[in-house]
């Protein structure tokens, strides 16, 4: 699931909270300096989209993340940065999502302490 050279992707920073648009080449080491982490996962957000997330996010305990939920109400969860992109049958594709229709949040995640 690699994407087409020069294709825009969102990016969900929780440094500063924002969601931005950021030119993505496709290529692996992009995606982890982009996402700031080691290891990738890839979440389906629904059957064009799929966001690319941090893998040991919750493993680390990063404490922010973000909480994505869509119009039917179903709800994302994940730890660290997200880049979120289309998808055409395992190839990416453009973003065909309009943000305005997802209510997108930074949350600060707490872990149980051992």
């Amino acid at each position: 699931m690699i994407a087409l050279a020069n294709q825009t992707a969102f990016l969900f920073d929780t440094e500063d909270g924002s969601v931005r648009p950021v030119p993505y080449t496709g290529k692996f080491n992009d995606l982890k300096e982009l996402l700031g982490v080691k290891i990738v996962d890839i979440i389906r957000f629904d059957g064009e989209h799929i966001i690319f997330v941090d893998d040991e996010g919750f493993i680390n305990e990063t404490p922010k993340g973000f909480r994505i939920t869509d119009k039917t109400g179903r709800q994302i969860e994940f730890a660290g940065n997200g880049l979120l992109t289309g998808d055409n049958y395992g190839n990416n594709a453009p973003v065909k999502l309009n943000l305005a229709d997802l209510k997108i949040e930074v949350i600060e995640i707490e872990y149980e302490k051992a």
